[in-house]
């Protein structure tokens, strides 16, 4: 079995909610679950919510080579500002990786936010999910 790779695996999971919602849905129209108000939209406007991340995400999966150049950067400079890292790195970076990575790290900053090995692709879909509002 081939192992996933960590965006494969985020794809996977906000799928997996598009599928709960729509669950959910089905359920309060049958009417299997009386809490759910199926007159109004939220249905709906949360299942779109969820598609547009999976289209966003699909369209602009986080490049593993840039984000490993950017990581050095962190782990050299101890910051995550892109004022920092981006000049340490952009020579080995592509114009298309540069500018993802640094509207990355520029959201990070400007968040307060950081990342560790463990949610880096959590992050980067909550960043996602944030651009497409």
């Amino acid at each position: 079995m081939n192992k996933m790779t960590e965006n494969e695996l985020i794809l996977l999971s906000l799928k997996y909610l598009k599928c709960n919602i729509e669950i959910y849905e089905a359920m309060a129209i049958l009417g299997m679950n009386e809490d759910a108000d199926v007159s109004d939209e939220h249905f709906i406007d949360a299942e779109k919510h969820v598609q547009k991340i999976i289209d966003e995400f699909e369209k602009e999966k986080l490049d593993e080579t840039a984000l490993t150049l950017a990581v050095r950067g962190v782990k050299t400079f101890g910051t995550y500002d892109p004022d920092m890292i981006m000049p340490y790195i952009e020579e080995d970076l592509t114009i298309d990786q540069y500018y993802q990575i640094e509207r990355f790290f520029s959201w990070l900053h400007e968040n307060g936010l950081h990342f560790g090995s463990g949610n880096i692709g959590e992050v980067w879909a909550k960043y996602l999910a944030e651009r497409s509002k």
